[in-house]
């Protein structure tokens, strides 16, 4: 909540409701919501984010539609005029985010460095050229290859995909077997 209090105040709106002239005159800076899923609805349930930010939640009908047509239904939501930021907690919605607000001209990350973060490969490979004494030791393993030999890490190591939600489909490798 605290971080809340550093944003500068816009206009918008709470749920799914139009903008009425109370909601114009709120001073709380104003957050898109894209696509929110159980915990965000919970989060923002809390009333002290509601203090501090003012939500409105962009769902689709049509979530299963190829991405672009998604993007220009959100973008073409008139309560999306009112934000001052955009945010998303799921990869596709995250995505979808970064696209939105660099459409919408509101500030965050470009659809390019969210992609170059999401990547865990590419986001390691800008991590060691931005701090190399800081960035741990890692290699791509291509699972259509085979195995080198030797590895250029050394047992137990940790082996996940480059692209994943919560560490899933990752594990750790004691030894070669």
């Amino acid at each position: 909540p605290d971080a809340f209090r550093h944003h500068r105040p816009l206009r918008g709106l709470l749920g799914r409701a139009e903008l009425t002239p109370a909601a114009m005159m709120d001073d709380r800076p104003t957050a898109l919501i894209v696509h929110p899923g159980a915990r965000d609805r919970l989060n923002l349930e809390h009333p002290e984010v509601g203090e501090h930010v003012r939500a409105i939640l962009l769902e689709d009908d049509a979530p299963t539609d190829r991405p672009i047509a998604i993007l220009e239904r959100l973008a073409g939501d008139p309560r999306a005029r009112a934000a001052n930021g955009v945010f998303g907690s799921s990869d596709a919605s995250a995505h979808l985010a970064a696209h939105l607000a660099a459409q919408l001209g509101l500030p965050g990350p470009t659809p390019e460095a969210f992609m170059r973060c999401h990547d865990k490969f590419e986001s390691r490979r800008l991590q060691r050229d931005a701090v190399p004494d800081a960035t741990p030791r890692f290699f791509a393993l291509d699972p259509n290859d085979p195995i080198p030999d030797p590895l250029p890490l050394p047992f137990p190591l940790f082996v996940k995909p480059v692209s994943a939600h919560l560490s899933q489909l990752a594990f750790p490798v004691h030894d070669r077997d």
